[in-house]
């Protein structure tokens, strides 16, 4: 799917959906899930507006599949570092 530009993939969406609820003790509720769905999608897309934003001031650039690997990278398995699933936490008020 395309969000404002960005391309974004159901297991880009997926992916972070299932971070957040990992982090959980209780499951959510299918309301709560649709809400992190949201929240993750318009995570994804801030965060590869940032990176398209950087790269541009720094006029170099920067390929979807690049952007689509970094995101990945953010958020894969045994990281640390989610910064988009934790803005989606905030932002589905599931944090």
């Amino acid at each position: 799917m395309l969000v404002n530009g960005t391309p974004i993939t159901d297991t880009m969406v997926k992916d972070v959906v299932k971070s957040l609820i990992a982090t959980h003790e209780r499951a959510p509720s299918s309301d709560e899930i649709a809400q992190l769905t949201e929240a993750a999608i318009e995570s994804l897309d801030r965060s590869a507006a940032a990176l398209r934003r950087s790269a541009g001031g720094a006029r170099c650039g920067v390929s979807d599949e690049d952007v689509k690997r970094e995101i990945a990278k953010s958020i894969g398995p045994g990281r640390r570092r989610r910064s988009v699933a934790e803005a989606a936490a905030a932002r589905s008020g599931f944090d």
